[in-house]
């Protein structure tokens, strides 16, 4: 990996130590507390029963990129309020984004449209996610 790649990296989540990773975790915890995942256990069992359904009459799929990618992608972008029908639009911002060779100019160009794709009437973070997103049956 390139030096400059792996600087990069090494500022993710993945590498930080605490006191900086509480910092950032603290931005996300209320939507993986206990109350907060058992109030999306039916998305999380749609979007996993949808998942294996797009593969399963193939018998057999490329599991990372077909399943493993899919379930998180999905949730999270349910979350974010990504309606299905931008899913692939968002997944190519976000690719252009996270690779480009010139990320100041890739955010300034793309990050309009992509906030296009996100729900505007999501929940706040202070309320939680008491309600379950947009397009999706509670």
């Amino acid at each position: 990996m390139p030096p400059q790649v792996l600087a990069e990296q090494q500022q993710s989540m993945t590498f930080m130590d605490p006191p900086a990773y509480g910092t950032y975790r603290s931005l996300v915890d209320y939507a993986f507390r206990l109350k907060q995942l058992e109030a999306r256990k039916p998305l999380m069992r749609r979007i996993a029963r949808e998942t294996v359904d797009r593969v399963i009459e193939r018998g057999e799929c490329e599991f990372v990129t077909e399943i493993a990618m899919q379930m998180p992608m999905r949730m999270m972008f349910a979350l974010l309020g990504v309606r299905d029908e931008d899913y692939g639009q968002v997944v190519n911002l976000v690719n252009t984004l996270a690779l480009a060779d010139d990320p100041e100019f890739a955010v300034r160009t793309h990050r309009p449209r992509l906030a296009t794709c996100l729900r505007r009437d999501r929940p706040s973070p202070h309320t939680g996610y008491d309600r379950a997103p947009t397009g999706t049956k509670q």
